[in-house]
Order: structure tokens, then sequence, then C-alpha cells
């Protein structure tokens, strides 16, 4: 029973993996950096951290602009998670206001902006 259930986990990490690297991977790993930065500015930690958080999410938008989509597939990805990029948008402004205010240093730029553009 045990090497059934062994074989049926290791089944579904495999079947899992193999879609690992598509548009909607990227897209969900791109918010969830963007998540990071806006928690890491809110609770005011060093820039150095803050500063690798954007680095990951630029580097991860950068990825999915190399993804070889037509106009069609991305409109619709970004029509998907619209809602999503919108409110995590907002949240990092809103982050970045309270960061400024209270003395903070100038933040290196997200990319978020330009990918909303399209």
């Amino acid at each position: 029973m045990k090497r059934a259930m062994v074989i049926a986990g290791v089944g579904l990490v495999i079947l899992g993996a193999s879609g690992c690297s598509g548009p909607d991977s990227l897209m969900r790993e791109f918010l969830a950096n963007l998540h990071l930065c806006a928690d890491l500015i809110e609770r005011k930690e060093s820039r150095e951290k803050i500063q690798r958080a954007i680095e990951r999410a630029n580097a991860t938008a950068d990825k999915l602009n190399r993804e070889k989509l037509t106009p069609e597939q991305r409109d619709d990805l970004f029509d998907r998670y619209n809602d999503q990029l919108q409110a995590v948008k907002k949240r990092l402004e809103e982050a970045q206001i309270r960061w400024k205010l209270e003395g903070g240093e100038e933040l290196p730029p997200l990319v978020i902006n330009d990918l909303l553009k399209r």
C-alpha cells in the first residue's frame, strides 16, 4: 500500500512539473515576486533585500517577455490576470509612497508598469 502511494505521489509530481515553465506559471511567479516586494517595502526591510526582490521580479518579467506568445495569447494572459496585476500594482504604489514619505531611499524601478502598458 505504501509503495502504491509513493508511486502515485511521484507520478503527480512528474505530471505537475511538465507544465512548470508555461506563461501561466511565469505570471503566477511574477505576481508572487511583486507581492514579496510589497511585503518587504511595507515591513521596511533593508534596501538590499528590497533590491534583490525587485531584481527577481524583473527577471521573471524578462522571462515572460521572452515567451513566444502571439499578441492574442499575450492579451488573453494579461486579461486573465488583470485584476491581480492591478491589485498588486496599487499595493506597490501605496507601499512605495509610504516608503518615500518616511524618508526611505529611492528604490529601483519595477517593470510592472511597462508590462501593463502593452
